[in-house]
C-alpha cells in the first residue's frame, strides 16, 4: 500500500473533532499554565502582585478546556488512540497551576481593603482649562498625535471623514467632552469592580482550579484504555466503527469506490474479489486480532488492550473491519437480512426452551417471535458486525435481552447466567460460554428506553395469557 493511500485512508476514518478537541485542551492548558506561572514568578520577585485579577481570564479560559475534556470523553477514538492518553498524561501531573492556586487558596481577599483607583481621574485631570495654555496645548496636541498615529489608519475613509467632522464641530466637541466625563466615571468603576471580584474570589479560583486539576486527571483515567475491560474496548471499537460507516466521508468514498469496481468488471465479481483482499490483508496484518475478533467482543476487547497497537495501526485496522461490514451490507439485500435475524434469534432463543419457568413455558415461543418482529428490538439486533461471533444478529444484543427478562421477570425462573450461557456458548470456541454469561449477567446496556419499553410489552401480553 503506498504512502500517500495509507494517508488518504487514515484521513478518512480519523475522528478530526477528536483530534481538534485534543489540541484546544493541550493548547489552553499551556497558554493557562505558563500564565499562572508567569503570575507566580512575578510576585515572588516583586515585580508585580495582579491581586487575583490575572487569575479570572486563566479560570475562564480554563472552563473551556473542562468543557473540552468532557466532549472528549464521549469520543470513542479518544480511548482507542493512545496519542490521546500520551498527550493527556503530562497534564495531571503538571504542577504549574498549582502553585499558584495554593497562593490563592492562603488569602483571605474578602477581608482586604477595596481602594478605589484613582488613575483614571488623574488622567483626564490633565485636559482640564486651569492648566496653564502652553501645557494644556501640549497635551491637546499629544493626544491628537495619539490618535492620528493610532486610531485614524485602521479606520475607513468613510469613518475618517465622519470623526474629522465631529472634531471641528463645537456642539459635537461639547458633547464628546461630556463623554469623557463618563468614559472617566466608568473606567474607575470598571478598574474598583473588577479588583473587587478578584480580590473576594480568590479562594473561590483556588479551589475552582484545583477541581479543575483532578478533573483531568479523572477524564485522562477514562481515556486510558488500560482502565476498561475487554468487553468495553470493544464496545468502543464499534461505535468508532459505526460512525466511520455512517459519516458522510464514508459515503462518498464507497460511492467512488463501487464506481471504479464497476469499471474493472461486474460489480458483484469485484466486490467479492475486493471483499476477498481485506479479508487476506485482516489475516496478514493482524492475524492475532483478527481471530480474537471473531471469537468474541470480549476477546477481542482484551486483545486490543494487550496488542497497544500504534494510532496509524489501529486506524487501518478500523478501516477494514469497516470495510468488511460494508461488503456484507451491500450484497445482502435487507429483507433477507432482517429475516436472516429473525431465523437466527429465533433458533438461538429456543435452544434455552427447556430453561423457561413454567408460567412461560407455553408462550415462549410467542414472546420469540414478538421481540424479533419488534420495531426497536429488530433494529438493534441487526446492528452487529460481519464476525463469525455473530450468526446474521448482534449476539450481544441478545444476551442483552435475555439478561433483562431473566432479571426483571425469572423468564428462565431460577437459572443462572452461567446455566445459560453454558447452552448458548457451546456452539462457539472454547469456553465462550463464560463470555456469554458475562453479558447476560451485567446490567449495563446498549439498549434504549424504547427498547425496554417494548420487552415490558412483550412480557405483558405473555402474562395476560397466562
Amino acid at each position: 500500500m503506498t504512502e500517500k493511500k495509507e494517508e488518504t485512508i487514515l484521513t478518512l476514518v480519523r475522528d478530526a473533532e477528536a483530534l481538534q478537541l485534543l489540541e484546544g485542551i493541550c493548547y489552553n492548558w499551556e497558554v493557562a499554565s505558563n500564565s499562572m506561572e508567569r503570575i507566580n514568578h512575578e510576585r515572588q520577585q516583586g515585580l508585580y502582585d495582579d491581586e487575583g485579577v490575572e487569575v479570572l481570564p486563566v479560570l475562564c479560559r480554563m472552563e473551556r478546556v473542562y468543557t473540552q475534556l468532557l466532549l472528549l470523553a464521549s469520543r470513542p477514538q479518544a480511548v482507542l488512540l493512545r496519542s490521546f492518553a500520551d498527550r493527556l498524561r503530562p497534564l495531571t501531573t503538571d504542577q504549574r497551576m498549582d502553585i499558584e492556586a495554593t497562593a490563592l487558596l492562603a488569602a483571605d481577599g474578602e477581608s482586604m481593603q477595596i481602594i478605589p483607583p484613582t488613575l483614571w481621574e488623574r488622567l483626564f485631570s490633565l485636559s482640564q482649562s486651569e492648566k496653564e495654555p502652553t501645557e494644556l496645548e501640549s497635551v491637546e496636541r499629544a493626544v491628537s498625535d495619539l490618535y492620528v498615529d493610532n486610531i485614524l489608519p485602521h479606520m475607513g475613509s468613510e469613518e475618517r471623514r465622519k470623526t474629522l467632522h465631529v472634531l471641528g464641530s463645537d456642539e459635537e466637541m461639547a458633547e464628546q467632552a461630556e463623554q469623557v466625563e463618563e468614559m472617566k466615571t466608568r473606567l474607575t468603576e470598571l478598574g474598583k469592580s473588577l479588583r473587587t471580584v478578584a480580590r473576594c474570589s480568590r479562594q473561590t479560583m483556588g479551589v475552582g482550579l484545583m477541581i479543575g486539576h483532578a478533573w483531568v486527571a479523572h477524564i485522562y483515567h477514562i481515556v486510558d484504555i488500560q482502565q476498561h475491560d475487554g468487553a468495553d474496548v470493544s464496545e468502543l471499537f464499534e461505535e468508532a466503527k459505526r460512525e466511520v460507516l455512517q459519516s458522510e466521508r464514508w459515503r462518498a468514498y464507497w460511492a467512488n469506490h463501487k464506481k471504479h469496481l464497476s469499471q474493472l468488471g461486474k460489480l458483484p465479481e469485484q466486490l467479492a474479489k475486493d471483499a476477498e483482499e481485506t479479508e487476506q490483508w485482516l489475516i496478514g496484518m493482524h492475524n492475532y486480532l483478527y481471530n480474537k475478533w471473531n471469537e468474541s467482543p470480549e476477546a477481542f476487547g482484551e486483545a486490543l488492550k494487550t496488542q497497544q497497537l500504534t494510532d496509524e495501526q489501529l486506524l487501518m485496522l478500523l478501516f477494514h473491519l469497516a470495510k468488511k461490514d460494508a461488503y456484507a451490507i451491500e450484497t445482502e439485500r435487507p429483507d433477507l437480512r432482517q429475516k436472516k435475524m429473525e431465523q437466527g434469534v429465533c433458533e438461538t432463543l429456543l435452544k434455552l426452551n427447556e430453561l423457561v419457568d413454567d408460567d412461560y413455558y407455553m408462550h415462549y415461543g410467542t414472546i420469540c417471535q414478538h421481540i424479533v418482529k419488534s420495531e426497536e428490538l429488530a433494529k438493534q439486533l441487526l446492528d452487529f458486525n460481519s464476525s463469525k461471533y455473530n450468526k446474521g444478529f448482534s449476539m450481544l444484543c441478545l444476551c442483552k435481552i435475555i439478561g433483562y427478562l431473566n432479571r426483571e421477570y425469572h423468564l428462565f425462573g431460577s437459572h443462572t447466567p452461567e446455566d445459560l450461557g453454558k447452552v448458548l456458548g457451546d456452539c462457539y470456541v472454547k469456553n465462550s460460554f463464560e463470555t456469554i454469561a458475562n453479558y447476560i449477567m451485567k446490567k449495563d446496556s446498549s439498549l434504549n428506553d424504547q427498547c425496554f419499553k417494548d420487552l415490558d410489552e412483550v412480557m405483558k401480553i405473555a402474562k395476560m395469557n397466562i
